[in-house]
Protein backbone atom coordinates (compact mmCIF):
# COMPACT_ATOMS: atom_id res chain seq x y z
CA UNK A 1 0.00 0.00 0.00
CA UNK A 2 2.50 2.55 -1.17
CA UNK A 3 -0.38 5.06 -1.66
CA UNK A 4 -0.44 5.58 2.36
CA UNK A 5 1.62 8.57 3.23
CA UNK A 6 3.29 8.00 6.75
CA UNK A 7 0.87 9.92 8.62
CA UNK A 8 -2.12 7.68 6.84
CA UNK A 9 0.12 4.76 8.38
CA UNK A 10 -0.07 6.39 12.05
CA UNK A 11 -3.66 6.43 11.77
CA UNK A 12 -4.27 3.19 10.24
CA UNK A 13 -1.93 1.82 13.41
CA UNK A 14 -4.72 2.74 15.50
CA UNK A 15 -6.96 -0.02 14.13
CA UNK A 16 -7.93 -2.43 16.72
CA UNK A 17 -9.34 -5.84 16.03
CA UNK A 18 -12.14 -7.42 17.75
CA UNK A 19 -12.89 -10.95 17.29
CA UNK A 20 -16.60 -12.46 17.42
CA UNK A 21 -16.50 -16.02 18.89
CA UNK A 22 -19.69 -17.56 18.01
CA UNK A 23 -20.57 -20.04 15.39
CA UNK A 24 -19.56 -17.89 12.35
CA UNK A 25 -16.64 -16.39 14.07
CA UNK A 26 -15.25 -13.09 12.49
CA UNK A 27 -12.95 -10.10 13.18
CA UNK A 28 -14.51 -6.69 13.08
CA UNK A 29 -12.05 -3.79 13.08
CA UNK A 30 -12.33 -0.57 14.52
CA UNK A 31 -10.56 2.61 15.29
CA UNK A 32 -9.10 3.64 18.56
CA UNK A 33 -9.75 6.90 20.28
CA UNK A 34 -6.44 7.99 19.98
CA UNK A 35 -7.01 7.70 16.03
CA UNK A 36 -8.00 11.45 15.62
CA UNK A 37 -5.51 12.62 17.22
CA UNK A 38 -3.24 10.83 14.60
CA UNK A 39 -5.14 13.29 11.70
CA UNK A 40 -3.74 16.37 13.64
CA UNK A 41 -2.10 18.47 10.53
CA UNK A 42 -3.33 16.31 7.91
CA UNK A 43 -4.08 17.96 4.87
CA UNK A 44 -6.42 15.95 3.45
CA UNK A 45 -9.71 14.91 5.88
CA UNK A 46 -13.19 15.80 4.82
CA UNK A 47 -16.49 16.28 6.19
CA UNK A 48 -18.57 12.43 5.17
CA UNK A 49 -21.74 14.20 3.88
CA UNK A 50 -19.58 17.22 2.57
CA UNK A 51 -16.88 15.70 0.15
CA UNK A 52 -15.83 18.63 -0.88
CA UNK A 53 -15.19 20.59 2.42
CA UNK A 54 -11.70 20.22 3.63
CA UNK A 55 -11.32 19.92 7.64
CA UNK A 56 -8.57 21.24 9.37
CA UNK A 57 -7.63 19.16 12.37
CA UNK A 58 -5.76 20.89 15.29
CA UNK A 59 -4.34 19.99 18.66
CA UNK A 60 -5.88 21.71 21.53
CA UNK A 61 -5.55 21.98 25.38
CA UNK A 62 -8.30 22.43 27.61
CA UNK A 63 -9.21 25.93 28.76
CA UNK A 64 -9.67 27.50 32.50
CA UNK A 65 -12.69 29.91 32.06
CA UNK A 66 -12.54 33.05 35.30
CA UNK A 67 -15.57 34.48 34.89
CA UNK A 68 -16.94 37.59 37.04
CA UNK A 69 -20.38 36.85 38.56
CA UNK A 70 -23.07 39.36 40.40
CA UNK A 71 -22.78 39.46 44.28
CA UNK A 72 -18.81 39.76 44.38
CA UNK A 73 -17.84 36.20 43.10
CA UNK A 74 -15.76 34.50 40.65
CA UNK A 75 -16.63 31.26 38.91
CA UNK A 76 -13.62 29.13 37.46
CA UNK A 77 -14.85 26.50 35.27
CA UNK A 78 -12.69 23.41 33.65
CA UNK A 79 -13.57 22.91 29.78
CA UNK A 80 -14.75 20.55 28.53
CA UNK A 81 -16.05 18.57 31.10
CA UNK A 82 -13.85 15.00 31.98
CA UNK A 83 -15.07 11.69 31.21
CA UNK A 84 -13.23 8.95 33.79
CA UNK A 85 -12.46 7.17 30.51
CA UNK A 86 -11.78 9.84 28.01
CA UNK A 87 -8.48 10.31 26.81
CA UNK A 88 -9.28 12.42 23.88
CA UNK A 89 -11.99 15.22 23.32
CA UNK A 90 -12.91 16.70 20.31
CA UNK A 91 -14.12 20.00 19.95
CA UNK A 92 -15.82 21.22 16.82
CA UNK A 93 -14.49 24.95 17.08
CA UNK A 94 -15.68 26.57 13.62
CA UNK A 95 -17.04 24.79 10.53
CA UNK A 96 -14.37 23.34 9.31
CA UNK A 97 -11.75 23.06 12.30
CA UNK A 98 -11.60 20.42 15.08
CA UNK A 99 -9.63 20.69 17.96
CA UNK A 100 -8.34 17.47 19.69
CA UNK A 101 -7.49 17.90 23.12
CA UNK A 102 -5.20 14.61 24.86
CA UNK A 103 -6.35 14.60 28.17
CA UNK A 104 -3.20 14.33 30.87
CA UNK A 105 -2.93 13.59 34.61
CA UNK A 106 -2.45 17.42 35.51
CA UNK A 107 -5.56 18.05 33.64
CA UNK A 108 -7.47 15.68 35.65
CA UNK A 109 -6.19 16.80 38.74
CA UNK A 110 -6.99 20.47 38.03
CA UNK A 111 -10.70 19.23 37.32
CA UNK A 112 -10.74 17.42 40.44
CA UNK A 113 -10.31 20.62 42.62
CA UNK A 114 -12.98 22.37 40.78
CA UNK A 115 -15.71 19.44 41.79
CA UNK A 116 -18.06 17.34 40.45
CA UNK A 117 -20.00 20.44 38.93
CA UNK A 118 -16.67 21.24 37.23
CA UNK A 119 -16.38 24.36 38.56
CA UNK A 120 -16.03 26.42 41.79
CA UNK A 121 -17.27 29.74 43.10
CA UNK A 122 -14.60 31.84 45.26
CA UNK A 123 -15.55 35.52 46.36
CA UNK A 124 -13.91 38.36 44.47
CA UNK A 125 -11.56 39.13 47.67
CA UNK A 126 -10.18 35.98 46.91
CA UNK A 127 -8.58 37.23 43.45
CA UNK A 128 -4.97 37.17 44.33
CA UNK A 129 -5.14 33.14 45.32
CA UNK A 130 -7.24 33.05 41.93
CA UNK A 131 -4.26 34.62 40.45
CA UNK A 132 -1.65 32.71 41.61
CA UNK A 133 -3.78 29.76 40.59
CA UNK A 134 -3.76 31.01 36.77
CA UNK A 135 -0.05 31.52 37.20
CA UNK A 136 0.54 28.02 38.08
CA UNK A 137 -1.81 26.16 35.42
CA UNK A 138 -1.51 28.75 32.30
CA UNK A 139 1.53 26.69 30.70
CA UNK A 140 -0.77 23.52 30.53
CA UNK A 141 -4.21 25.01 29.58
CA UNK A 142 -5.86 27.90 28.12
CA UNK A 143 -6.74 31.08 30.17
CA UNK A 144 -9.64 33.27 29.50
CA UNK A 145 -9.40 35.32 32.69
CA UNK A 146 -11.90 38.47 33.64
CA UNK A 147 -9.42 39.67 36.10
CA UNK A 148 -6.45 39.18 34.68
CA UNK A 149 -3.62 37.15 35.33
CA UNK A 150 -1.23 35.08 33.33
CA UNK A 151 2.37 33.11 33.17
CA UNK A 152 4.97 35.67 33.50
CA UNK A 153 7.08 34.15 30.77
CA UNK A 154 4.22 34.46 28.18
CA UNK A 155 4.89 37.25 24.59
CA UNK A 156 2.58 40.09 25.43
CA UNK A 157 0.67 40.68 22.01
CA UNK A 158 -1.93 42.73 21.00
CA UNK A 159 -5.54 41.51 20.59
CA UNK A 160 -6.78 41.31 16.85
CA UNK A 161 -10.33 42.11 16.54
CA UNK A 162 -11.03 41.51 13.40
CA UNK A 163 -14.20 38.95 12.52
CA UNK A 164 -13.83 35.77 10.07
CA UNK A 165 -16.58 34.69 8.45
CA UNK A 166 -16.37 30.71 7.89
CA UNK A 167 -18.74 29.34 4.86
CA UNK A 168 -20.54 26.30 4.43
CA UNK A 169 -22.85 25.09 1.09
CA UNK A 170 -26.48 24.71 2.67
CA UNK A 171 -28.80 23.84 0.12
CA UNK A 172 -29.72 26.61 -2.32
CA UNK A 173 -27.40 28.81 0.57
CA UNK A 174 -24.67 29.50 2.44
CA UNK A 175 -24.14 28.79 6.70
CA UNK A 176 -22.40 31.34 7.88
CA UNK A 177 -20.53 31.45 11.49
CA UNK A 178 -19.03 35.03 12.46
CA UNK A 179 -15.51 34.12 15.39
CA UNK A 180 -13.36 35.77 16.38
CA UNK A 181 -9.81 34.97 16.64
CA UNK A 182 -7.60 36.91 19.20
CA UNK A 183 -4.09 35.70 18.38
CA UNK A 184 -3.15 37.07 14.74
CA UNK A 185 -0.49 34.52 14.76
CA UNK A 186 -3.16 31.94 14.07
CA UNK A 187 -5.21 29.59 16.97
CA UNK A 188 -8.54 29.12 18.79
CA UNK A 189 -11.35 30.87 17.43
CA UNK A 190 -14.47 32.59 19.66
CA UNK A 191 -17.60 33.93 19.66
CA UNK A 192 -16.94 37.72 18.98
CA UNK A 193 -17.44 39.82 22.82
CA UNK A 194 -17.46 35.91 24.31
CA UNK A 195 -15.12 34.45 27.14
CA UNK A 196 -12.71 36.20 29.34
CA UNK A 197 -10.86 39.96 28.26
CA UNK A 198 -7.29 38.12 28.91
CA UNK A 199 -6.27 35.00 27.02
CA UNK A 200 -3.42 32.92 27.74
CA UNK A 201 -2.55 29.83 24.98
CA UNK A 202 0.01 28.29 23.16
CA UNK A 203 0.09 29.74 19.51
CA UNK A 204 3.07 27.72 16.94
CA UNK A 205 4.42 26.04 20.35
CA UNK A 206 5.25 29.62 22.19
CA UNK A 207 2.86 30.87 24.91
CA UNK A 208 1.39 33.96 24.12
CA UNK A 209 -0.84 36.37 26.14
CA UNK A 210 -3.41 38.79 24.61
CA UNK A 211 -6.19 41.22 26.25
CA UNK A 212 -9.12 41.43 24.30
CA UNK A 213 -11.66 44.36 23.40
CA UNK A 214 -14.90 42.62 23.58
CA UNK A 215 -17.28 45.54 22.83
CA UNK A 216 -14.62 45.81 19.41
CA UNK A 217 -15.31 42.84 18.84
CA UNK A 218 -18.86 42.42 18.80
CA UNK A 219 -19.48 45.91 16.92
CA UNK A 220 -16.77 45.01 14.47
CA UNK A 221 -18.67 41.36 13.76
CA UNK A 222 -22.05 43.33 13.41
CA UNK A 223 -21.02 45.83 11.27
CA UNK A 224 -19.40 42.89 8.52
CA UNK A 225 -22.02 40.88 8.73
CA UNK A 226 -24.58 43.71 7.91
CA UNK A 227 -23.70 44.46 4.62
CA UNK A 228 -23.25 40.74 3.75
CA UNK A 229 -26.46 39.53 5.61
CA UNK A 230 -29.97 42.10 5.17
CA UNK A 231 -32.57 40.64 7.52
CA UNK A 232 -34.98 40.13 5.26
CA UNK A 233 -33.02 37.16 3.07
CA UNK A 234 -31.49 35.77 5.97
CA UNK A 235 -32.18 33.25 9.30
CA UNK A 236 -30.13 33.02 12.13
CA UNK A 237 -30.21 29.88 14.43
CA UNK A 238 -28.76 31.54 17.45
CA UNK A 239 -28.12 27.99 18.97
CA UNK A 240 -24.64 27.97 17.33
CA UNK A 241 -24.27 31.20 16.28
CA UNK A 242 -24.88 29.69 12.47
CA UNK A 243 -26.29 32.87 9.88
CA UNK A 244 -28.10 31.35 6.97
CA UNK A 245 -28.64 33.38 3.32
CA UNK A 246 -29.60 32.19 -0.33
CA UNK A 247 -29.00 35.44 -2.01
CA UNK A 248 -27.28 37.82 -0.46
CA UNK A 249 -23.92 37.22 -1.37
CA UNK A 250 -24.51 37.21 -5.56
CA UNK A 251 -26.33 40.93 -4.77
CA UNK A 252 -23.79 41.96 -3.57
CA UNK A 253 -21.24 41.16 -5.75
CA UNK A 254 -21.37 43.32 -9.22
CA UNK A 255 -20.01 40.58 -11.70
CA UNK A 256 -22.62 37.40 -10.97
CA UNK A 257 -24.52 36.80 -13.95
CA UNK A 258 -28.20 36.16 -13.54
CA UNK A 259 -28.04 32.50 -15.00
CA UNK A 260 -25.16 31.54 -12.51
CA UNK A 261 -26.78 31.86 -9.78
CA UNK A 262 -28.95 28.47 -9.22
CA UNK A 263 -25.77 26.79 -9.23
CA UNK A 264 -23.44 29.63 -7.96
CA UNK A 265 -23.38 28.67 -3.85
CA UNK A 266 -21.73 25.33 -4.65
CA UNK A 267 -18.69 26.30 -6.78
CA UNK A 268 -15.98 28.74 -6.30
CA UNK A 269 -17.90 32.38 -6.83
CA UNK A 270 -19.03 32.12 -3.20
CA UNK A 271 -16.17 32.31 -1.77
CA UNK A 272 -14.54 34.80 -4.50
CA UNK A 273 -17.56 37.14 -4.04
CA UNK A 274 -17.25 36.77 -0.50
CA UNK A 275 -13.57 37.38 -0.23
CA UNK A 276 -14.14 40.21 -2.39
CA UNK A 277 -16.65 41.61 0.00
CA UNK A 278 -14.48 40.76 2.86
CA UNK A 279 -11.48 42.64 1.80
CA UNK A 280 -13.99 45.51 1.30
CA UNK A 281 -15.39 45.40 4.63
CA UNK A 282 -12.18 45.01 7.00
CA UNK A 283 -13.02 40.88 7.86
CA UNK A 284 -11.61 37.64 6.51
CA UNK A 285 -13.12 34.55 5.11
CA UNK A 286 -11.71 31.72 6.28
CA UNK A 287 -11.69 28.14 5.31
Amino acid sequence: MDYLTPQDLRVCSELKEEYSYGYYGESNYTFGDRAIAALVGHPLVFWHDVPTTRVEIVKGEPELLVKKEPGDQLTLQFSPDLQDSQNVVVVKETPTRLKVIEITPEHRRIAAVLGKQNQLQVPTSASDRVLAAINAVSSIVTVHSDIGGGLASAAEVPADPKPHLHLLPAGDGLKVAVLARPFAQGGPYYHPGAGGETVIAEIDGQRLQTTRNLQEEKSLANAAIAPVLPWNTMTRKTVNGWWRTRKTVWNCCWNCKPWEKPSFWNGPRARSCASTIASSEGFSVDD
